[in-house]
């Protein structure tokens, strides 16, 4: 179970593990129930859901999927039907990871480092903080306030894979663990599927805010993100009204960071790739004029305010406790490894080969790109 949430082992190659060991003398009932998942292999298919289930009855874990009603594509792209899907709520993993596993839980939250955290963000006092609603909170009890963040992105499953899913994570905002056992998923889902115009995901991450605000209240909500009470017998109704965990312990949220494309179509700022003003924070423009961006000067940031009267109360995710215009950042690989690093080492390695660092590459016509081509070569 251990190597398949890892990543190492696929279900089937589990099963297949499993199968070797009973051939090999291993026994025991939780073996034994192991590999008669997927109708003893025949339904390959049905392998992971009921992995999935066992997983949840051996570490004594409710279901804890939680499904919300979402319009998608049909699978034959004839217009749109409506369907349960299945998402990981942030205050619920949260609070069943404290209860069951205190130990993950704090190395996942990495809550040692809370305290360090709000102090160093506090000498800094950006605008988010200035505003948060949290804010005596945090400063009260730095310890118990873990910071967190959320990760939107639209990528492929693997590197090859042409169709690209839509996906919402989220991790504390000191993280610097292991991928696997840091970043969580709130829900994945495949693009095409999805209703242009953002009606799928909009419903996606309605349900995504109000748990995260869940979280920031710190405690087992009464009603689901619908205002539906919970059936008093279920798990969830058991807990209404309980802090999530025993110490009083919640979250608050730090920042949204993705890649412009994300960010563009979900929060709708208007200010992109696309359009003379190109910054959510400022008003810097991409044609030239007193506000080109390539001045570097500074320039006044943008309201909050006015953004919020703008696209926040159509946003779902603006809902978040604390969310901010100044919460909003660029994802760091794609402004440097993928952006600007790119433009800068290609600015630099051309006034080195015009210098003749590396000689005339021993051609005199031609493109620039061409010489410089011969250049780089020896280099």
């Amino acid at each position: 179970m251990h190597r398949i949430g890892q990543g190492d082992l696929s279900c089937k190659k589990a099963r297949d593990v499993g199968v070797d060991a009973i051939r090999s003398g291993a026994c025991g009932n939780r073996l034994k129930n192991f590999i008669e998942t997927g109708t003893n292999g025949e339904h390959e298919q049905n392998l992971e859901r009921e992995m999935y289930a066992q997983c949840l009855k051996q570490l004594n874990l409710p279901d804890i999927l939680y499904d919300v009603q979402v319009f998608i594509r049909k699978m034959n792209g004839c217009g749109i039907c409506q369907v349960k899907w299945p998402v990981l709520l942030p205050h619920e993993i949260f609070g069943l990871m404290y209860e069951k596993r205190q130990a993950q839980f704090h190395e996942t939250f990495q809550t040692d480092e809370n305290t360090l955290c709000w102090v160093e963000t506090l000498k800094n006092e950006p605008m988010w903080l200035r505003a948060h609603p949290m804010r005596s909170l945090i400063i009260s009890q730095m310890d118990l306030v873990s910071p967190f963040r959320i990760f939107g992105d639209d990528t492929g499953i693997s590197k090859n894979c042409e169709r690209p899913v839509s996906c919402l994570t989220w991790d504390a905002d000191v993280s610097h663990g292991d991928v696997w056992k840091t970043k969580i998923p709130v829900y994945i889902i495949p693009a095409h599927v999805c209703v242009e115009g953002g009606l799928t995901l909009d419903d996606l991450d309605e349900a995504a805010a109000w748990s995260f605000n869940c979280l920031s209240i710190g405690e087992w909500p009464v009603l689901d993100h619908k205002g539906r009470p919970f059936k008093p017998k279920s798990w969830r109704g058991k807990r209404a009204g309980t802090p999530l965990a025993a110490d009083f312990r919640s979250g608050a949220f730090a920042a949204s960071v993705s890649d412009w494309d994300w960010l563009e179509k979900t929060y709708k700022f208007g200010t992109n790739w696309h359009t003379d003003e190109i910054c959510w924070c400022c008003p810097a423009t991409k044609d030239g004029g007193a506000l080109d961006f390539t001045k570097f000067q500074p320039l006044a940031p943008r309201s909050h305010e006015e953004c919020m009267t703008r696209v926040g109360n159509t946003r779902p995710i603006c809902g978040i406790i604390g969310w901010h215009l100044n919460s909003v950042v660029p994802e760091a690989m794609h402004c440097g490894p993928l952006g600007t690093l790119q433009i800068l080492n290609g600015t630099l390695l051309k006034q080195l080969a015009d210098q003749g660092i590396w000689g005339d590459g021993g051609i005199s016509s031609g493109n620039w790109f061409d010489k410089l081509d011969c250049q780089l070569s020896p280099a």
